[in-house]
Order: C-alpha cells, then sequence, then structure tokens
C-alpha cells in the first residue's frame, strides 16, 4: 500500500528535494503511513510534536508539502484575515480572498479563466497571496487534507492562494489512505481517485466500500462485527457517497451520524459543522437533533482567537470562555458563520437553534481524538441535560 501511494502521488513522492514537515500523532494511522511514504519515495521527513511552534518549525524546515486535517487551514486563514484587520489592509484582504475563489472556481470549471480575473490574481499574488504561502516556509507546492470534511470555500481559498488542498480518504482498517485528488486534474469537493491496487463502490444504501489488499482481515477478537463490516473482501466503512464518472468519489455524510429528525428528515451534519468552524471565533461545532422536532448546534470558542477577532473589530478582549460565551458581539459572529452554513441545505435540515458552551474539547476530557475532531457521541452524551432541557425544553401547556 506504501507502494501505492508512492505510485499515486509521484509529484510529492519522487521528485528531487522533496520534504514533509509530519506534526500529526504517530499513533495516528495516516500519520504512521506517511513517515513509511517517505522511506518508499524520496521524501526528507521533518517531525513536530507542538502545534504552538508549527509556523517557526514550517519557517525553519521549509517543507514542499504537508499533510494536515482542515481544523489547520481554518485556523491560518483566520490568522490572516486577522493579521489585516479592518481598514485598508482589511478591505485588500478581503477582495483578494474574494479574487482567490473566484478563480480558483474557474480553474476547477475547466473553461478557461477570464483574462481580467487573470491579471487581478496575479496583482494579488504579489501583494497578499505570496505572503500566505510564506507561513508554509516559502517551499510548500501541495498539502494533502483528511481525517474531518474540508469546508469548500477554505479548499477554494488556498487554491487560488497557490496551494492545492488535496483531499484524500482512510480508516485504520484500510491501512490508512484509500483514496487522494492527484496533483494534476484534482477536483475540489471530493476525496480523490482510489490509490493503485485499491477498488472503491457505492452499495445499494450509498455506503462506501472499499475492497483491497489493505483491507484488515477483521476486528479483535470481534467475529460478530467482522463479518457485518467486512462482506466478502468488500469493507462498508460506514460513509455515504457517490463516484463520478471520472471515478472521483464524493462523500456525502456518515452513516453512524446521521441524524434522523422526528419529522424523518435525514440530515448529515459535517458540511454545516465544518461551515461553522470556519469563524475565526469557533473552536468546535456538533449538530444534534436526533429524533428530536428540529436541528440545533452545541458550539465552542477558541479564546486566544476570539480576542484576536475581537481587537480587529475595535473591541475589548474578554477574560475567560465564560464572558466570551456571554459577549453579543460573539455571539453575532457565531449567529452569522450559523446563518451561512445554513445555506448549504434545506430548512428542514437547517440549525434552528445553538447553543455556545464555556468549555473546551480535548483528549483528555474525552471530548476530542487526537486528530482534532469531536467526539460526537461522548459530547451528546456529556450535554444531555442541555440538550433536553434547553435546547429542546418541553412546552409548556
Amino acid at each position: 500500500i506504501t507502494y501505492s501511494g508512492v505510485q499515486s502521488m509521484p509529484d510529492i513522492a519522487m521528485k528531487p528535494n522533496r520534504r514533509l514537515l509530519l506534526f500529526l500523532p504517530l499513533a495516528h494511522v495516516f500519520a504512521r503511513y506517511m513517515q513509511f511514504f517517505c522511506f518508499a519515495g524520496n521524501v526528507t521527513l521533518g517531525l513536530s510534536s507542538n502545534l504552538k511552534t508549527i509556523l517557526a518549525d514550517f519557517s525553519a524546515f521549509k517543507p514542499t508539502f504537508i499533510l494536515a486535517v482542515p481544523r489547520i487551514f481554518e485556523k491560518i486563514y483566520n490568522a490572516a484575515s486577522q493579521k489585516a484587520g479592518r481598514g485598508l489592509k482589511g478591505r485588500i484582504f478581503a477582495d483578494a480572498t474574494e479574487v482567490a475563489r473566484e478563480w480558483s472556481k474557474a480553474q476547477q470549471s475547466g473553461n478557461g479563466i477570464p483574462m481580467a480575473l487573470n491579471i487581478k490574481h496575479a496583482v494579488y499574488d504579489k501583494l497578499v497571496y505570496s505572503t500566505i504561502m510564506d507561513v508554509f516556509g516559502g517551499n510548500v507546492e501541495y498539502a494533502v487534507s483528511g481525517g474531518a470534511p474540508l469546508d469548500i470555500s477554505i479548499a477554494h481559498f488556498f487554491n487560488g492562494v497557490g496551494l492545492p488542498l488535496l483531499e484524500g480518504y482512510g480508516m485504520t482498517e484500510t491501512c490508512a489512505p484509500s483514496s487522494v485528488n492527484p496533483t494534476v486534474g484534482y477536483k475540489i469537493g471530493t476525496i480523490g481517485l482510489p490509490l493503485e491496487g485499491v477498488t472503491m463502490g457505492i452499495d445499494e444504501n450509498g455506503e462506501l466500500c472499499i475492497k483491497s489488499p489493505a483491507v484488515c482481515r477483521g476486528y479483535h477478537n470481534n467475529p460478530e462485527l467482522t463479518e457485518q463490516q467486512i462482506v466478502d473482501g468488500w469493507l462498508h466503512t460506514g460513509d455515504l457517497g457517490s463516484i463520478d464518472d471520472d471515478g472521483f468519489v464524493t462523500l456525502t455524510g456518515r452513516k453512524k451520524d446521521l441524524i434522523i429528525t422526528a419529522g424523518g428528515k435525514n440530515v448529515s451534519p459535517g458540511a454545516m459543522e465544518a461551515s461553522v468552524m470556519t469563524s475565526p471565533v469557533v473552536s468546535q461545532c456538533v449538530v444534534v437533533g436526533d429524533r428530536k422536532p428540529f436541528v440545533a448546534a452545541i458550539i465552542t470558542l477558541d479564546l486566544g482567537e476570539t480576542n484576536l477577532w475581537l481587537s480587529s473589530q475595535g473591541a475589548e478582549p474578554v477574560a475567560d470562555l465564560e464572558a466570551a460565551a456571554a459577549n453579543p458581539i460573539v455571539r453575532a459572529e457565531v449567529e452569522r458563520a450559523v446563518n451561512v452554513a445554513n445555506e448549504l441545505v434545506s430548512r428542514a435540515e437547517s440549525i434552528r437553534k445553538f447553543e455556545i458552551v464555556p468549555d473546551e474539547f480535548t483528549e483528555a476530557n474525552g471530548l476530542m481524538t487526537p486528530s482534532m475532531k469531536a467526539r460526537r457521541q461522548a459530547v451528546t452524551e456529556h450535554y444531555r441535560d442541555l440538550i433536553d432541557t434547553v435546547i429542546y425544553a418541553p412546552v409548556k401547556r
């Protein structure tokens, strides 16, 4: 499977002077795989264990490509936006952002890029985009994103800036990656093409299934689960998706995360959560509403980022997460982010109510995975009283 990855990504693995800075924990199956990918290819591997020093590490190591979860790219985008601030710099950054996204959409359409848009893009490349690319050390050409849904507006922004985010997909059960977008002909919004030796299909229920020598033989001491999940060599991934005529795979949601409201509406929360989390103040968003009358969300804040954002708005910083959650300016920004996310879905699927909790989701408290994803079931159970008595308060008659 390692050599199949090298064959699928020769530009990343085999060109001269390839360099990867790895900062996901090596207990994460994708990070562990990437170690061997470097050995199988022509890649110098750097290891970093502290996200607080990641920008300095980028500058020192100068990677040619990076592997990260979507949250990292969201934070870098928000940091660039906040650094621009308000006034003239802020207006320039906002226009540069719009141009980057429009340029990316035109590139992805395959219909060519209008000359006027190309000229504006070239101007902003000198003024803005080159500075953002310098954040990654100045030599980065590609980034591989995985582990969680990638918000499409973030993907278009970085693609327009000059850093294609090549989204991929894999599981521990498949020895990490099963698909990835190619460096040429990548399609934003998809998880790419199956790697060499990997076959993907969609079953009658819309579930993504994978067949490959890399699929595990089964689950340790759990023959019942093995029989249920691996049928005739096909691993049933639990993810819902589709495959287009060119073989590119798109994920539409997680089967076990699928929320079925009391009205019978099936809601896949991933895209909405990813959209809300692009807000500079939001740390995590977990959509709830299974067997409830409407869809809602539990949202946490990033205190440091919130204070930077407040300063950029000319407002006073807050002392702690409780003050942040109660701040009307912060709440208005969260409401804006929720409204943007709701534009992605129908009204029946939209977030009708949200609660900002003055807490952090961490590995230590069991609400976060090592790859920075909220543990949905754990979060739902942790906030059961809030969900039942506040968000879905019984109607008094």
